[in-house]
């Protein structure tokens, strides 16, 4: 046979009278041929023997396909079963898939010598069937062949086709991070915050630290500022930072945000009600497998709003969170509150600082990327702050154009935006 293979110009024409045998020399060795596989590949009469208790009963696929000349259930790539022309499809598909199963191959070719049908095997569920076509139509077909059943191909898919554990999707999480990553996905920009162990917002700023470095925290953190310094936007920031570390890391700790309002509405303890979080897109999660959760892969809480809890709950909310941090030493929380109403939970508090230089830049920057649409001027983010939340309180009360440059100054500040209360 010639390197292109001939049998896609010239199909072979077989009798409707033909016999099974005719059929697979014919046109079964000569397509396998041109699919790549030598005579160390193609097994003949395969034996397959299914148990059934201590006995067994004997049976051939007409061909098994080995990715070597080991003849091993795992090397199996395909099982071919042919008919006689016009021999029904039904019973020897049946009889394919259960050769296929048996040798635990990927896939299996039936056909008549006049059709063929190619099937992927589905080991927990129903075989597929991906293609089919008349014989005399291969070289019109010949491309969606030879993508489905060339050897290398069919190794390919062996190396990416991984069978989900049941261990695996038990615990899968996907559901929820999907939601909650679609979630905040249309949440404004947000910029780096720096914070401090001291409140002052005058004077040389104190020793502090970045707000991603917050994450790496051991049990968590309070976090405190005044309204309108921005504690929502940097609780949405920490919490979508981690969102994305638990899609890339099953090891990452699972992020759930709440809003401590909530919760205290509820009457349900900070375990319960997170579960109802998660439950809501895992239906299949347990209180018990959350248990674990917590114990062993950890959960950061991300609590906003403390301080807008009323007084005759708030001993109720410190004495739960002490419990889930004494219970599970694995998990973080990060409470967001003002300066007046610091929660007792024994976690270290921070506050967070006014914007630097660069702060200010780069949220300027990041409203005038998501207004490059708007043929308009934009304010300056810095004179419309409210006060305190500016480093040394010096506004530059001046309005930029779309392209980012000064356009005039001011004498009297803009009046502060409720709009940007979370900055």
């Amino acid at each position: 046979m010639t390197p292109t293979h001939s049998i896609w110009q010239a199909p072979p024409v077989i009798a409707e009278t033909a016999n099974e045998a005719k059929v697979e020399h014919d046109f079964i060795v000569p397509m396998l041929a041109a699919l790549g596989y030598d005579n160390e590949h193609i097994a003949p009469k395969h034996p397959v023997i299914f148990q059934a208790g201590r006995s067994g009963r004997p049976n051939e696929a007409d061909f098994a396909l080995f990715d070597s000349n080991a003849r091993e259930l795992l090397n199996c790539l395909m099982v071919v079963e042919a008919k006689r022309p016009k021999e029904s499809f039904t019973d020897a598909q049946a009889q394919a898939e259960s050769y296929a199963m048996y040798l635990r191959a990927l896939a299996y070719l039936v056909t008549d010598g006049l059709s063929l049908e190619i099937w992927q095997f589905n080991i927990s569920r129903r075989s597929e069937l991906v293609f089919k076509c008349e014989v005399k139509d291969l070289l019109a077909n010949q491309a969606k062949i030879e993508a489905l059943l060339r050897r290398e191909n069919l190794l390919n898919y062996r190396a990416r086709f991984r069978e989900p554990s049941m261990s695996d999707m038990a615990w899968d999480i996907s559901g929820y991070l999907d939601a909650e990553l679609k979630r905040v996905s249309n949440r404004p920009a947000s910029v780096s915050r720096t914070l401090s162990l001291t409140a002052s917002n005058t004077g040389p700023l104190p020793p502090s630290l970045a707000d991603d470095s917050l994450t790496c925290a051991e049990q968590g953190r309070v976090i405190t500022a005044r309204s309108g310094m921005g504690k929502t936007s940097l609780a949405s920031r920490l919490h979508t930072q981690s969102l994305l570390a638990a899609e890339n890391s099953d090891a990452a700790l699972v992020p759930i945000e709440i809003a401590l309002s909530d919760l205290a509405e509820s009457s349900k303890t900070l375990v319960d009600f997170s579960l109802d979080r998660l439950v809501a897109h895992c239906n299949g999660f347990t209180h018990s497998m959350f248990i674990q959760m917590l114990q062993e892969r950890g959960v950061a809480f991300f609590c906003d709003a403390f301080d807008r809890v009323s007084d005759s709950v708030r001993s109720l909310l410190e004495a739960d969170i002490k419990l889930t941090l004494r219970d599970y030493p694995r998990c973080r929380l990060f409470v967001f509150t003002r300066p007046s109403s610091i929660p007792r939970v024994g976690l270290p508090v921070f506050h967070l600082q006014p914007l630097h230089v660069g702060e200010q830049r780069e949220l300027q920057q990041a409203i005038a990327l998501g207004q490059r649409s708007i043929q308009e001027r934009i304010p300056d983010i810095v004179s419309i702050l409210p006060r305190g939340c500016i480093h040394g309180d010096r506004r530059c009360r001046r309005v930029f154009g779309t392209d980012g440059h000064a356009a005039s100054d001011y004498a009297t500040p803009f009046p502060i935006s409720d709009g940007l209360s979370s900055c």
